[in-house]
């Protein structure tokens, strides 16, 4: 998220900590940490994996997850580590 200046942002902030109860200064700090954080992953994931992982695809992908979180399911694979060998052998 850009800003136009910084009363703009603190503005936002005031905002954001009104909305969610807590004070401006944690809201900074998560900001800062989420936007250090992001530059940074996106840097690792794009050294170790090529193309695709900028800090905007990243925010898109966190914001995809965060949308459909309750939605998103184990794979079956892993669904049939977490029954036991009797269970499994009764289904064939």
């Amino acid at each position: 998220m850009k800003f136009k200046n910084a009363m703009s942002f603190k503005a936002k902030v005031k905002q954001i900590a009104e909305d969610k109860g807590i004070t401006a200064q944690q809201v900074q700090q998560s900001y800062l940490i989420e936007v250090f954080l992001t530059k940074e992953l996106a840097e690792y994931l794009s050294e170790k994996y090529g193309k695709g992982y900028s800090m905007a695809n990243l925010r898109s992908m966190r914001k995809f997850y965060q949308t459909y979180m309750t939605q998103i399911q184990q794979t079956v694979s892993a669904e049939f580590e977490n029954t036991s060998t009797d269970t499994f052998e009764a289904v064939i």
